[in-house]
């Protein structure tokens, strides 16, 4: 059997008056949907229900409304953590992931090994010019 509204916002010790100011939407309209009330309210009702059970990482973390609270009380919207995705995703750019270090690291070593089995190395200088082959050994 299904729970309706009024059974989940109990459950979640959510009450009448604070489920109107999180979905922003009169009594009248929560009693209109107690049987089959929308997707992101009962994702919503999880959350709050759950907000105690963070995962390990997130202790003292918390939602209130469209906000996200830091154990120092600092609030993060949507927004706010979508930026500091990009602005991470900027700096890798810039700086190089772990991955591509170990990537390039890779590729460094084989070209030394294929270098030492060849005596014969011809190096360009950055301006393209070429330079007449030495041998290294």
């Amino acid at each position: 059997m299904d729970l309706t509204l009024k059974q989940r916002l109990h459950n979640a010790n959510i009450s009448t008056s604070r489920a109107c100011e999180l979905f922003g939407r009169t009594e009248r309209t929560l009693w209109n949907w107690n049987k089959n009330p929308p997707n992101h309210v009962l994702e919503v009702i999880k959350l709050h229900g759950t907000r105690h059970t963070m995962p390990e990482g997130w202790h003292d973390w918390y939602f209130d409304r469209e906000w996200i609270i830091d154990p120092a009380g600092n609030a993060y919207n949507q927004k706010d953590i979508f930026s500091s995705h990009w602005t991470a995703k900027a700096y890798e750019s810039l700086t190089g992931s772990s991955n591509d270090i170990i990537n390039l690291k890779n590729v460094l070593e084989r070209r030394i090994i294929e270098a030492q089995k060849s005596p014969a190395i011809t190096i360009k200088v950055t301006r393209g010019e070429n330079i007449e082959r030495f041998i290294i050994k």
